[in-house]
């Protein structure tokens, strides 16, 4: 499909082309940016605008022939798609070198008349207009992305509010059947029983997580506040107190900066690797450190544990979604929290990684944020 430049051009190139002995205005040529020009059925040029007689160099070109203006295009591709572009009486567009210019042009002819309307561009221009296209698929195409993760994340989000209703019925009328006809049912009915009791719960502990992870994905709106690192971890431990008791962990605070974030996604992480902690010790009472040091314009945090540690060849599928690499029986869980810290960290422009010694040996998860100091 020709791409005509200008709606008034195309009408009035459309209108002389029933007028053949009819030449373009110079007006309607000049309203065209880039070089055109006017050529008749024998290459004698009968208009151009000025873009085009800066660009042609040559003196008085309003009545000379193509080829004996342009020698040096005799004998090249240009040639041939303008001979055919004529022989044709149809539109063409090509790339070619153009060896009076000594770069390559971006070309179109279109009938007009008994002759030809010719459009040339250099590839100055032709990169230009290329990089101005690139630059706006680019941009529909982010915010196409962008329209689908926020359909994804309210279907995630409806989706996973959804379920929980039916499954706390579940739930309820399994533990009102249990309650009711416990000394009744005989030692497999029981255990089936018990099996739809923790299959819900399992599934409840899923959902819970998929609505978490739906909503650290989200943007807050309005700009992110400033806010005390240390407080936020001090406000976590203060929650998790009992826990933290009953596995008689201790955890160390190093002195923590102020940064630019929503409070409830820094509460996310260290939520998340603070339990995770605890769960993973070893027989050893858990030891948990906390600290933060300052790197070329971000703030790289550590947490750092004395627990069972990881499997390097482990250490990156960890943040995978629903990635776990033990059994319930070993170790409960969803392992959704880790991909939740990981979309945060991203979200806010920084990255989350594991460290550590051989597995037994600990863990060190590692993770930057912007200095909003800077």
């Amino acid at each position: 499909m020709p791409n005509c430049r200008n709606a008034k051009l195309e009408a009035e190139v459309h209108r002389r082309s029933v007028r053949p002995k009819s030449a373009l205005p110079v007006t309607i040529l000049d309203s065209i940016h880039d070089p055109a020009a006017l050529f008749d059925s024998e290459w004698r040029c009968t208009a151009l605008n000025s873009a085009a007689g800066t660009a042609a160099g040559v003196d008085e070109p309003v009545g000379q022939i193509l080829w004996e203006m342009f020698p040096q295009i005799l004998s090249t591709p240009i040639e041939d798609h303008l001979r055919r572009a004529m022989a044709a009486r149809s539109y063409i567009r090509f790339e070619a070198y153009c060896p009076p210019a000594a770069r390559w042009i971006e070309a179109e002819a279109y009938p007009a008349g008994d002759g030809l309307l010719l459009f040339a561009r250099t590839a100055d221009a032709l990169q230009f207009d290329r990089a101005e296209r690139v630059q706006h698929e680019l941009k529909r195409s982010n915010e196409d992305l962008r329209r689908a993760n926020r359909d994804l994340e309210t279907f995630a989000y409806s989706a996973s509010h959804d379920l929980q209703e039916p499954l706390r019925n579940v739930a309820i009328y399994s533990q009102l059947l249990q309650r009711k006809l416990g000394p009744l049912l005989d030692g497999d009915t029981s255990k089936l029983l018990d099996g739809i009791l923790k299959g819900t719960r399992r599934m409840q502990c899923l959902v819970e997580d998929l609505l978490s992870y739906s909503r650290a994905t989200r943007q807050a709106e309005g700009p992110a506040p400033m806010i005390d690192a240390g407080a936020v971890i001090g406000a976590i431990v203060q929650g998790m107190k009992a826990q933290i008791e009953t596995t008689r962990a201790c955890i160390v605070v190093d002195p923590l900066p102020r940064l630019r974030m929503q409070e409830i996604h820094l509460s996310q992480i260290f939520q998340n690797l603070i339990s995770n902690a605890l769960k993973y010790r070893s027989p050893a009472s858990p030891l948990v450190r906390i600290s933060a040091e300052s790197r070329e314009e971000l703030w790289t945090f550590s947490v750092t544990d004395n627990g069972i540690g990881i499997d390097p060849q482990y250490r990156q599928q960890i943040f995978g979604l629903f990635k776990r690499l033990h059994t319930q029986e070993e170790f409960t869980g969803s392992g959704v929290g880790l991909s939740i810290c990981e979309r945060i960290v991203e979200q806010y422009g920084g990255r989350i990684w594991a460290d550590g010694a051989a597995e037994g040996s600990g863990s060190v998860f590692r993770f930057t944020l912007p200095d909003a100091g800077r």
